[in-house]
């Protein structure tokens, strides 16, 4: 179209006011435009389908069912909406004041996966079974958000905290053949109350009980999943190491004793078991307000 127009020598639009605009200009105009269009081409979703990022979403068991009843993820404002209950968050009543409470909510990483591989890390306060979407996830929506602030923090705004595709393609780096994601803590969320299941690849199962992933395998079979889509946890391939084990299940066990009902954060570093406590001498204070979060959600949400 632009080359079109710089084709004619000679006026050949009226301004409206009995003037004339030259093609030339209506041309740069039109460069300028398309130019802009352009470069804007790049999107956030794009960007993550161009380093064959996953989103990981976890949830606790009755969050779950409730998922694999609509054969979709839901945004709060969903999932609170559901007879047989929810999780309750803390979060809840500032993701509505914050107008995120319609968007569905995930991680560029498997945040659960981050206590197996790691020492001194909690388990993920959402939940144990993580799910996982491949790649085309990020054509399901043209409104995809990545921030490097979790919704929760003080003074989040997603408008403000929105990463430009530029700088989510700043946080990757070429390893080998692969992309890899060198930015911690990137949250992430559909501008849609809704995400359909079928792009998930496989859904993350930590070892809660011995039988615990043939419960989370049962109601995904009941929703027309396939049993090989559920997968136990592993750490690079192998299973968890026995330590670790322990120490889950130990927290585990301790969730399903207070029952829900947590102590405070400062007062909870008190009430840590003895079988916990050389693992809990180690946390960073920063997490133990997570901690406290996960043992009052895997109990609400899966153990009762």
């Amino acid at each position: 179209m632009v080359a079109y127009l710089e084709s004619y020598p000679v006026d050949v639009q009226s301004d409206g006011n009995g003037g004339k605009i030259s093609a030339r200009v209506i041309s740069a105009v039109c460069r300028s435009l398309f130019g802009r269009i352009e470069m804007s081409e790049k999107s956030i979703g794009s960007v993550l389908f161009e380093k064959r990022a996953k989103f990981y979403h976890a949830a606790n068991l009755r969050d779950f069912r409730t998922y694999c009843q609509r054969r979709e993820l839901l945004a709060r404002s969903e999932l609170t909406t559901n007879p047989d209950g929810y999780t309750p968050f803390y979060s809840d009543a500032t993701d509505q004041q914050r107008n995120v409470w319609n968007r569905v909510f995930g991680n560029l990483q498997d945040y659960n996966g981050l206590f197996w591989a790691n020492k001194g890390c909690v388990p993920n306060a959402y939940g144990p079974i993580t799910m996982v979407f491949g790649r085309a996830v990020w054509k399901a929506s043209d409104d995809i958000a990545v921030t490097r602030e979790n919704a929760a923090t003080e003074g989040y705004e997603l408008d403000a905290c929105r990463m430009d595709a530029d700088e989510l393609e700043k946080c990757y780096v070429k390893n080998d053949k692969w992309w890899q994601l060198k930015c911690y803590g990137l949250e992430v969320s559909f501008g849609a109350t809704t995400l359909a299941f079928e792009d998930i690849e496989k859904i993350i199962v930590d070892p809660v009980t011995d039988n615990f992933i043939n419960q989370v395998r049962d109601v995904w079979i009941c929703a027309g999943g396939e049993a090989s889509d559920v997968v136990a946890r592993s750490v690079r391939n192998q299973p968890p190491n026995p330590e670790d084990l322990a120490v889950y299940r130990d927290l585990v066990d301790w969730a399903q004793r207070l029952a829900g009902i947590v102590p405070t954060s400062s007062d909870l570093r008190k009430a840590v078991p003895s079988c916990l406590s050389e693992w809990a001498s180690k946390l960073n204070d920063s997490l133990w307000g997570p901690l406290r979060q996960w043992l009052e959600y895997i109990y609400n949400g899966t153990l009762q």
